[in-house]
């Protein structure tokens, strides 16, 4: 049975079914929306027995004939006062955490432990979680409204602490998720040195140090960030009678002008070794993201080439930092 109710901005009456009673409704007249609340049937009181001011007043009109059409209202979607489109754009926010992510080095100066990966998966949950808050048919408008800012405040924090996460919380994770690595050790062939690698290295024909010629070795693994790339070289040192300081000078130029366009940061790090000493230079490829980490060591008429690349690469990520401090020049009998 069709229920009456009135809209309370042109006060004009419609009849809707009966399970619409609660729900928001939009009036066939104004194209407001409102509440269906069942208006109240006032019972006539009995008739007066006093003659007619005027006998040709006649009694008002009822509400609507059975003859006339019934006119029902319309459901509307619950926007909170908002139009549907603003609902929509508001569910869509998260899509700009990861360019927040993009910008924020620039800001904290440091990038995030994690790849751009999670905040991409991050929005992408957001925001399908808050479309369907939007369209959810059996809640009011407010409702709607505060569950889709609530979903996005919950997603901005979050992609907040994800991007400052410590880098031991994601070592933790690796282990957690099953991503541990069997190192395994590599020595270069007819080479008396020896190094940790957790994938299997091929030989390359790559020069990493023009001007001094290397046998290079190549291993690369994808890890749960992104891909790091390793390269073992080792080769005569062309330049044995040289002093070590000025060596290493000739040797920075050579690897800052290795790859065009790349920057070095910082000086040389002396890497100390009572065997033989060592050099180390970071350098930011000309992508702007990927870091290689460069080693090199002289030992006794001959130069050790080590290096690891990868995107947001740092000197102490448990990857770089196992490969470099497994290397070892060893006596020819071992």
């Amino acid at each position: 049975m069709a229920v009456v109710v009135r809209c309370p901005g042109c006060r004009g009456a419609a009849r809707v079914g009966p399970e619409a009673v609660g729900l928001l409704v939009v009036c066939p007249s104004c194209q407001t929306p409102f509440l269906a609340v069942e208006e109240a049937v006032a019972v006539p009181r009995p008739a007066r027995s006093r003659p007619r001011q005027n006998e040709y007043d006649t009694p008002p009109a009822p509400l609507s004939s059975e003859s006339d059409p019934p006119v029902v209202a319309e459901a509307a979607p619950a926007t909170g006062g908002l139009p549907v489109s603003v609902m929509v754009g508001l569910a869509l926010l998260p899509f700009t955490i990861p360019l927040v992510w993009l910008i924020a080095p620039l800001l904290v100066g440091h990038a995030p432990a994690l790849s751009l990966a999670a905040p991409a998966a991050l929005a992408v949950s957001a925001s399908v979680l808050c479309l369907a808050v939007v369209y959810t048919v059996d809640w009011t408008g407010a409702t709607r409204l505060k569950g889709v800012a609530m979903l996005v405040g919950l997603a901005y924090l979050t992609g907040l602490s994800l991007y400052f996460l410590k880098p031991g919380m994601v070592e933790w994770a690796e282990r957690r998720l099953g991503h541990e690595h069997d190192w395994v050790e590599f020595r270069p062939p007819g080479e008396n040195c020896r190094v940790d690698l957790p994938a299997a290295a091929t030989a390359t024909p790559d020069r990493p140090l023009p001007g001094w010629k290397l046998t290079c070795h190549k291993a690369s693994h994808r890890e749960f960030k992104n891909v790091v790339v390793y390269v073992v070289g080792v080769g005569l040192d062309a330049q044995a009678g040289q002093k070590p300081e000025a060596w290493f000078d000739a040797v920075g130029k050579t690897v800052a002008s290795a790859t065009r366009d790349a920057t070095v940061i910082g000086n040389a790090k002396v890497l100390p070794q009572e065997r033989y000493p060592g050099r180390e230079w970071e350098i930011r490829l000309p992508d702007g993201v990927t870091t290689r980490f460069v080693r090199v060591f002289r030992c006794d008429g001959r130069i050790y080439y080590l290096s690891a690349e990868g995107e947001h690469l740092r000197a102490d990520d448990p990857l770089a930092r196992t490969f470099f401090a497994s290397f070892l020049v060893t006596p020819a009998a071992e």
